[in-house]
């Protein structure tokens, strides 16, 4: 399973964090790491994870405001994809 925050932070901008939890060796699949790629209108934005126990993995990024993200957005997060869904889903 799979679980996606979005903030903003004092400065405004966006802090995206995606975390998975029970994910398969990233090697099974072909990879090093799991990386969340979220999409929006056309704007794409890569979220590199990190392994913090066995089969959870987890990353944020900072960055300037994405319009309509929770509206249109979708996060994948790969290689895989081993989750993906629509951001209103993502409740």
């Amino acid at each position: 399973s799979g679980r996606i925050w979005l903030d903003t932070n004092a400065a405004g901008n966006l802090e995206i964090t995606v975390s998975g939890v029970g994910l398969p060796p990233p090697s099974t699949l072909g990879g090093t790491a799991y990386g969340a790629n979220v999409v929006v209108d056309g704007t794409q934005v890569w979220v590199p994870m990190v392994q913090t126990v066995e089969g959870r993995w987890t990353g944020t990024v900072v960055r300037a405001p994405i319009p309509n993200i929770i509206a249109r957005g979708r996060v994948g997060v790969y290689p895989g994809p081993v989750l993906t869904g629509a951001l209103t889903d993502c409740r």
